[in-house]
């Protein structure tokens, strides 16, 4: 608990945006935010190194605002992409993943969210959730788990 306070400023930052942090998954979070030991370029370094170990290939970004990756196929039929991106904020690293399918090339991706709505035939997990936990326990860092505040959750 060293870093109680940047823990409280991201509590403080997430609620004035509507958003909620928790160290447990619920559902409707949407980006897992990671807090590292490496700051800045360092940070984005880890991320990207990360990003390549798990087969990503990356976009060219500032290093210092995180890491991007190129669209990756996660479910050959129907086709489905994703894409995942790190945000570097200080110490903390903020992962986030959409999903694409081939037929909605003209819609925006969609979010990545616990729980997921994409899943194979099979009924497993399509990307999702499972991988941008992966991704997090690799940047080897405390996770906390952030998305929209719920208005009905007491």
């Amino acid at each position: 608990m060293k870093h109680w306070w940047g823990i409280a400023l991201l509590v403080a930052a997430g609620s004035v945006r509507g958003q909620s942090l928790s160290r447990a998954p619920f559902p409707g979070a949407t980006e897992l935010v990671v807090h590292v030991a490496d700051s800045g370029a360092r940070a984005a370094e880890r991320a990207g190194r990360v990003l390549l170990a798990r087969g990503y290939a990356l976009r060219p970004s500032p290093a210092a605002q995180g890491v991007e990756t190129l669209p990756r196929v996660v479910q050959p039929q129907p086709r489905v992409t994703a894409t995942v991106r790190v945000r570097v904020l200080g110490r903390y690293l903020v992962v986030q993943g959409w999903l694409q399918g081939a037929d909605s090339l003209r819609r925006p991706p969609v979010p990545v969210g616990y729980p997921n709505p994409y899943r194979t035939r099979s009924g497993s997990r399509a990307m999702a959730w499972d991988e941008l936990e992966a991704i997090a326990r690799d940047l080897q860092g405390t996770v906390w788990y952030q998305g929209p505040i719920n208005p009905l959750a007491k």
